[in-house]
């Protein structure tokens, strides 16, 4: 059956619960998620971090409904993901690269979701792009093309893309990486800030302390593909785990490095 046609303002609006419980995911072989159990609260920003390879960003996807896992169960607001403002809740991301198309205009990149899936007419469409655009400080940019921009405006039109579709919950993969500390500074305040002017809830993958501890309410440290700690920042910067402490303080000793 064809899925109807929702508009997003027929939608209720409020920050979505996220239930995490015993997820397994592995790829072939490979058995990257090894019982993952967490949970966040409405309206939370909450980070996960860990090194690379860890799992953070496969468990975004399960979270995004993006994949399914193997075992286990995520619900959202005790549903299912759905990386759609047509399911039971609106889950929008925000891609590590971005994912702007190169050949069409930000106007085009934000709207595109709405225009393909008809959700509003065309005159509708601007108006939310240009409304959003102006959510995120990036006034009079619908004319230009990615390649335009910078790094950093980027970033803040891929929140506005996600934002089109007036979102409970957000994810954002590695929301800083490859920006300057400049920039890096903005997209945190503006996560901050839509937590503060939005009812969304916020799931960040980051190896950026500083946004962590400037932003998170809470973070999780994912290990091997296990969760070894969670707790507010401060409470997690603390721990006395020798896998964390080596994560948080990678020391680097040129005296014992062979040229």
């Amino acid at each position: 059956m064809a899925r109807q046609n929702i508009s997003v303002d027929q939608k209720k609006e409020h920050a979505v619960s996220v239930r995490i419980r015993d997820v397994y995911k592995s790829y072939g072989d490979h058995l990257v998620l090894k019982g993952i159990n967490l949970t966040i609260e409405p309206g939370e920003i909450f980070a996960i971090m860990g090194p690379s390879g860890s799992g953070k960003s496969v468990l975004l996807r399960q979270v995004a409904g993006l994949e399914i896992p193997d075992q286990g169960e995520i619900r959202i607001d005790d549903h299912a993901p759905d990386l759609t403002c047509m399911g039971e809740t609106r889950v929008g991301m925000v891609f590590q690269s971005g994912a702007l198309l190169s050949s069409l205009t930000v106007e085009e990149n934000v709207g595109l979701f709405l225009e393909e899936h008809r959700l509003k007419s065309r005159e509708e469409i601007r108006k939310t792009v240009s409304d959003k655009l102006r959510t995120v400080g990036l006034e009079g940019v619908e004319s230009k093309y990615p390649s335009e921009l910078s790094g950093g405006m980027r970033k803040r039109v891929s929140i506005a893309r996600a934002l089109v579709i007036e979102p409970q919950l957000i994810l954002y993969d590695e929301p800083t990486s490859e920006l300057d500390p400049v920039s890096a500074v903005t997209i945190g305040q503006e996560i901050y800030r839509l937590k503060k002017s939005m009812a969304i809830t916020s799931i960040m993958v980051t190896h950026d302390r500083q946004l962590v501890q400037g932003v998170a309410d809470r973070v999780a440290v994912i290990y091997d593909g296990k969760i070894i700690a969670v707790g507010t920042p401060d409470e997690v910067w603390k721990s006395q785990n020798p896998k964390i402490r080596d994560f948080l303080h990678i020391n680097f000793n040129l005296d014992n490095i062979s040229l």
